[in-house]
């Protein structure tokens, strides 16, 4: 389940092989469990169409007998040899029918969710970063819409903070940011945020929510996870982010279920490795410190100030934050 729970995070990774590898072992139970019963009722059908053939030789050998007997006339007996077959073939022909017709429609039911949940793709390949504009006065979630505010040009070296109470659609307009949503009014490189494809624009931006996606295995799985190259456990364990994780486990330390041994502010610093080991050139956190103590926060968005140059931050939170940490307001804060 741990790959299902946050799909707004996997849709950001460069590719699916990690998560399909995660899924293979589950995967092969599920169908193995599912062609057990596949083979019962391949079974119990085949038992079924025997018994059917049993009876239709028991009535024809009852009706030979009784037409040698006399007591059926020869018009019932050539009409029992033609009849019979039909009706015992018909009843095979609609039990499978009804089976196919059962088939097709969840078919065409799953191929019509699809096509309704697909992402649309744009055609300009997303290049070097230099800037991002919003002019946003509305967001869309399906067929509602509802007013949020969000003017400001950010270059790098900047970071804007989204401030406001929960509830108020800053969320949704962190994931507008990485087109998990349709938004108007964001630009980048003064091009519409839409224009851009998704692999592309994806490969540029690295989001983080509070909720923060935990797979199973081990530490050094979930620092690596979704990661475009891979790192020695030498530069893993010189990771300043990752420092205060190694007084207590090691790379090999397994996680256990529901990540039992790991507290908020660890789960939000191996979210923190993971993005800034990609290099992002945008950063989209989403209420990354909002359910961790005020040491960790202060510890976190120190490291978040180391490199900023090089990248555009984006902040999204209803807490305050560092003096100096922020240089650009997005929205009025009220």
């Amino acid at each position: 389940m741990s790959f299902v729970n946050e799909p707004d995070y996997y849709k950001q990774l460069p590719n699916y092989e990690q998560i399909l590898n995660g899924m293979l072992p589950a995967t092969e139970r599920i169908y193995g469990s599912m062609a057990k019963v596949n083979e019962f009722a391949q079974s119990a059908s085949s038992a079924l169409k025997g018994i059917g053939t049993i009876s239709q030789t028991i009535m024809m050998m009852l009706i030979i007998y009784f037409f040698y007997q006399g007591k059926v006339s020869p018009f019932v007996l050539m009409a029992s040899t033609i009849i019979l077959p039909m009706y015992f073939n018909a009843v095979t022909t609609i039990t499978n029918s009804n089976i196919q017709r059962t088939d097709y429609n969840v078919a065409k039911d799953l191929h019509k969710r699809i096509l309704e949940y697909a992402e649309k793709d744009g055609t300009v390949t997303l290049g070097a970063v230099e800037s991002i504009d919003l002019h946003v006065s509305e967001l869309r979630v399906a067929d509602n819409v509802f007013p949020f505010e969000a003017n400001a040009t950010l270059r790098k070296g900047d970071v804007g903070q989204v401030f406001g109470a929960s509830g108020k659609g800053k969320s949704t307009f962190a994931k507008n940011l990485v087109r998990f949503r349709n938004v108007n009014g964001v630009q980048i490189n003064d091009t519409e945020l839409g224009k851009y494809t998704l692999s592309s624009l994806r490969h540029k931006i690295e989001y983080i929510s509070q909720n923060i996606p935990i797979i199973r295995g081990t530490l050094r799985d979930n620092i690596m996870f979704g990661k475009k190259t891979s790192l020695s456990d030498q530069e893993l364990m010189g990771n300043p982010i990752l420092q205060t994780l190694f007084v207590s486990k090691t790379l090999d330390t397994e996680i256990l279920e529901r990540e039992a041994n790991l507290s908020g502010g660890e789960k939000q610093k191996i979210a923190l490795a993971r993005a800034l080991l990609n290099d992002p050139e945008i950063l989209v956190l989403d209420e990354i410190c909002s359910n961790i103590d005020a040491e960790t926060s202060e510890e976190i968005y120190h490291m978040l100030d180391v490199g900023r140059a090089n990248r555009i931050t984006i902040v999204i939170t209803h807490d305050k934050l560092p003096e100096g940490f922020v240089n650009v307001k997005i929205n009025e804060f009220k």
